[in-house]
């Protein structure tokens, strides 16, 4: 990454003038102006993120493969100009550790981020989808993010389709930026339960689009099915109390039954043993006379 940031092809995007009209200095850390409005988002924009990080975390957890995930973390991509940062909505660092972070620095961590996810909203959608040298595509380009994707949740905010993938590539020039990736075909979409869907080689995952779904799903091979969301585990979680509770109450049911017959066979035992002693002592008296 060293050798990127001192080559003259890939200097370092400024998000415009320092200190200018695009950009905004709070507590030491220089952002995109764009990047600074986009705070708070709508709980629509949050549960996008929050989704697509869930997912991503727990599928990371499961594989021997090292992966950071996180969602709205400073990343800092200059070390020439060490307060520039960008906050992605949800990145995927490949090679990093999964740690506590305050930030991420690029130039002291392994890897910079590997995957990126916005999600486009109405204050962001310019920075997020633009072409110039001051917008993200520029940004990640230069930091060397392999995959970029953009989501327009609600539609609207980008012509179709709703999700877009980018994969980056260097020209013999030396130049980095991106390309567009391959959807899947109408035939891997229906095979997968998709309406629109492409691969993502940096996560071995699909990233997707499902009917009436407004947020991006992630599609797993080694299982067939897409990853679930926080929402669906905690429904699952919840459908798995509830039968693990409803099983509990049927084994009382039935070890209350178990001692009740018991308890009814112990009582007949008993009768049957008292009746034995009393016709006994009446064959012994009837015997003495």
């Amino acid at each position: 990454m060293a050798e990127a940031m001192d080559n003259t092809r890939h200097e370092a995007p400024r998000h415009g003038r320092l200190f200018g009209s695009s950009s905004v200095v709070i507590d030491g850390v220089e952002y995109a102006r764009a990047d600074f409005e986009k705070v708070p988002a709508s709980t629509p924009h949050q549960d996008r993120c929050r989704e697509a990080h869930h997912a991503l975390r727990q599928v990371f957890r499961t594989r021997p493969m090292v992966a950071f995930v996180a969602a709205e973390l400073n990343v800092y991509y200059d070390q020439q100009r060490p307060r520039l940062a960008v906050a992605p909505d949800v990145m995927v660092a490949v090679g990093a550790q999964q740690r506590d972070r305050i930030r991420y620095r690029v130039w002291e961590e392994p890897v910079p981020p590997s995957f990126v996810l916005e999600v486009l909203s109405s204050s962001t959608r310019n920075m997020d989808i633009g072409d110039g040298k001051e917008q993200k595509k520029a940004i990640y380009a230069f930091m060397g993010v392999s995959e970029y994707f953009v989501l327009d949740g609600d539609g609207g905010l980008m012509a179709p389709p709703r999700l877009r993938g980018f994969r980056l590539v260097e020209s013999a020039r030396g130049v980095r930026g991106y390309e567009p990736m391959a959807s899947w075909s109408a035939v891997e979409c229906r095979q997968r339960g998709a309406v629109l869907g492409y691969w993502s080689e940096t996560l071995d995952l699909g990233v997707a689009l499902r009917s009436g779904v407004k947020g991006v799903r992630f599609f797993d091979p080694t299982k067939s099915d897409f990853l679930a969301t926080d929402d669906e585990d905690a429904a699952r979680r919840s459908q798995e109390r509830m039968r693990a509770e409803y099983e509990q109450a049927r084994a009382n049911r039935e070890r209350a039954r178990a001692d009740c017959e018991q308890a009814r066979a112990d009582q007949e035992r008993e009768l049957r043993l008292q009746a034995q002693a009393r016709l006994a002592e009446l064959e012994r008296l009837r015997d003495g006379h």
